[in-house]
């Protein structure tokens, strides 16, 4: 839900074409991750392999990087690095949805855990992407 609300509101900020295009881009990408690694699966046996500390680490760099990434972008609203964030979350949203597809969402419980907490704590303390709160 934050992923399309974020692309939802800067789309209506900046009417720009390129937002919608950077979100619909990964679904197209996901297809074709999914057919040519239907009988393989390596991804998600690196998932499954990759356990413990780097899961950590990687949640809560993604989580961070969401909410720092995004504060950059709307206090600029430049057409370009606006859709590349939303590229960026769109890339997160797909790949959540092909561990939900390949049943991999079990081996990567705490990468999602500590994205979460991560991406909130940091969105209490440096604000949420696109909403100014002194306006408020």
């Amino acid at each position: 839900m934050f992923i399309i609300g974020t692309v939802v509101v800067l789309y209506h900020k900046t009417d720009n074409i390129r937002i919608i295009l950077a979100a619909i881009l990964p679904i197209i990408l996901l297809v074709f991750v999914v057919i040519s690694d239907a009988n393989e699966q390596s991804i998600k046996t690196y998932l499954i392999e990759m356990q413990g500390w780097p899961h950590f680490v990687a949640g809560a760099i993604l989580g961070m990087s969401i909410i720092e990434i995004g504060n950059i972008v709307s206090r600029k609203l430049e057409p370009v690095s606006v859709a590349l964030y939303c590229l960026y979350l769109s890339l997160i949203g797909m790949f959540l949805l092909f561990c939900i597809m390949t049943t991999a969402i079990q081996d990567i419980h705490t990468l999602l855990f500590v994205l979460v907490i991560a991406g909130g704590l940091h969105a209490i303390f440096r604000g949420i992407p696109g909403f100014n709160e002194t306006s408020y």
